[in-house]
């Protein structure tokens, strides 16, 4: 029997693997405003993963819950066709006014969205906030802003992979196993253990008082289990675990992007840190964030662009260790809009190169 899940075991599930930035359109099946989901009038024809997570960046713009503008009752649960809330009225003019600004004024970039004006509350704010900073003076003309001479995106990364052992170290590197805890959102750890085989399998577990709970890619096909079952698994779960389960996922980025520039410098935590930005495919794109001295990866920021606004998913990666000649990160923050999903992860024992089964990765009977 399949189940759904519930409640914490949601959360839990939610955490298990990062989110990731968004497929491109092309790459998603399932159609809004067809039996799946009723009464979609301003939104029409976009692939379903999609429109839901438009619809989580709008609840995070706003502040908010789903039950804002969607009926929920105990009687007859989740009625997202309804339109008894004034709410949802009013929020489908704003979609309306959103897509209008930005088609009119921005040559249909997403310039203008949810967030622009609501930053997390539920009504913008149109009084300024006093005392307001002094503003400063515009540059003169003719005259050029100081800019530091910056290393080539082919140099940063030669840099990380020399950083993190060297080509000789990172060829011979077949398996993973990572040992730890993982929190969500309300900071409760868990114990989590995460094993990868080369070139693309994964079976990462979680261990609560109610059971184990497993999620799987094999290197074909996914799965999951909870202490009720096998897991009901959709098309974007399974892309996650197909994306997640790539050993060289954060080593071997050059072949994950169609170009790379190098776009400025920054900082992270009083660390210098320079920029890369990456194109993925038409409406993703990521910015790479490597240490200025140590070489080392700080960060992941993806960015999916969608007619209504941008949807980041940001990794962050710290302390790292030398495993057998490999530079490690044992910490790990994945952040999203969602807070749901978000989760920080915490290794206290990473290993390379041991030997795994493949019957780990099969799926129990």
């Amino acid at each position: 029997m399949v189940v759904r899940t519930c409640g914490i075991l949601s959360v839990i599930l939610a955490i298990l693997l990062p989110s990731l930035a968004a497929q491109p359109a092309s790459q998603q099946k399932t159609a809004a405003g067809t039996e799946t989901l009723k009464n979609v009038q301003v939104l029409k024809g976009i692939p379903e993963p999609e429109l839901r997570a438009m619809m989580t960046y709008i609840r995070s713009s706003l502040g908010v819950r789903c039950d804002f503008c969607h009926v929920n009752s105990r009687e007859t649960g989740w009625e997202y066709e309804k339109d008894d809330k004034e709410n949802k009225r009013t929020a489908r003019k704003m979609i309306q006014m959103v897509l209008d600004m930005n088609k009119n004024f921005f040559d249909g970039r997403t310039e203008v969205t949810c967030y622009t004006c609501h930053h997390g509350r539920s009504e913008p704010v149109s009084v300024p906030v006093l005392p307001m900073e002094s503003p400063r003076f515009a540059e003169r003309p003719g005259e050029e802003p100081r800019r530091e001479s910056l290393p080539s995106a082919e140099a940063i990364l030669a840099k990380y992979r020399e950083a993190l052992g060297g080509d000789a170290a990172l060829s011979k590197l077949g398996s993973r196993v990572e040992k730890g805890s993982v929190s969500g959102p309300n900071g409760q750890p868990f114990p989590i253990e995460v094993s990868q085989k080369g070139p693309d399998k994964m079976v990462a577990t979680i261990t609560m008082q109610q059971g184990t709970i497993t999620r799987c890619y094999d290197g074909a096909n996914a799965w999951g289990v909870t202490p009720r079952g096998p897991m009901e698994m959709s098309d974007d779960d399974r892309a996650r675990l197909k994306a997640s389960a790539d050993l060289m996922h954060d080593i071997d980025l050059k072949k994950q992007f169609e170009s790379l520039t190098t776009a400025g410098m920054d900082s992270i935590d009083g660390r210098k840190v320079y920029v890369v930005r990456g194109r993925v495919s038409e409406g993703v794109s990521e910015r790479l964030y490597f240490d200025a001295e140590t070489g080392l990866l700080r960060r992941r920021l993806s960015i999916s662009r969608t007619m209504i606004g941008i949807l980041p998913d940001q990794s962050d990666f710290d302390d790292y260790r030398d495993v057998a000649g490999i530079k490690m990160p044992f910490k790990v923050r994945y952040s999203s809009i969602d807070a749901f999903t978000s989760s920080y992860r915490q290794f206290t024992e990473i290993t390379v190169n041991v030997p795994i089964d493949d019957s780990k990765f099969a799926m129990p009977r």
